[in-house]
């Protein structure tokens, strides 16, 4: 909604993203997300700038009729203060085991 005001920063930032997301038919679960940053995203003057076209992508898989994360991946280009970089990140998940406690 473009003339939506968020209060909170977080809000503020997920305002600026376009993307697609994946629910299940059956309980309405989020599993998949693919989002782009659609403007630039600042904190403060110049304390952190989050630049245009970043990329993140999140993908759950279902385990024992758990949904649980299965890949993590951010792609972006941001400055911290006067540090300029461009980060590639992919994190994934498995090999997950059912936990039991000693009780």
């Amino acid at each position: 909604m473009k003339n939506a005001r968020p209060k909170s920063r977080t809000a503020r930032l997920f305002s600026k993203f376009s993307g697609k997301a994946w629910v299940t038919k059956t309980d309405h679960t989020l599993v998949k997300v693919e989002a782009e940053l659609t403007e630039d995203f600042n904190v403060g003057l110049f304390l952190f700038k989050m630049y245009k076209g970043a990329r993140i992508e999140f993908e759950s898989t279902l385990v024992d009729g758990l949904w649980l994360s299965q890949r993590q991946s951010f792609d972006m280009g941001m400055r911290a203060l006067w540090n300029t970089r461009r980060t590639r990140t992919e994190i994934v998940y498995s090999q997950y085991q059912k936990f039991t406690s000693g009780k």
